[in-house]
């Protein structure tokens, strides 16, 4: 479903995902990262608030999930990181599909 939306909507359907704090498995948005993000781009960055630490490149799944699961990093952080890089992948898909 998410594949077909325009990108103010993927932003807005990220913001307003749950993401269950410390959980991992069985978490969409952390599967969204695990199975398309990760795999496409073989890296993850996250612009964090100041307050939450400094901007992260995470360089694999396994990472993210152990600061996802220790709190270190936080789904205030991972939603407008994952929007963006939803967004740039449909847009190369929406360039290959035209």
């Amino acid at each position: 479903m998410i594949l077909v939306c325009p990108q103010t909507e993927v932003n807005v359907k990220i913001k307003k995902a749950f993401y269950p704090p410390k959980v991992v498995e069985k978490n969409p948005c952390l599967e969204y990262l695990k199975y398309i993000i990760f795999p496409w781009f073989n890296e993850f960055e996250v612009e964090r608030n100041a307050d939450n630490g400094a901007d992260k490149t995470f360089k694999s799944f396994e990472e993210l999930s152990s600061d996802y699961e220790s709190r270190e990093m936080y789904p205030e952080d991972l939603k407008p990181a994952l929007a963006k890089a939803l967004n740039q992948i449909l847009q190369v898909l929406d360039i290959i599909t035209l």
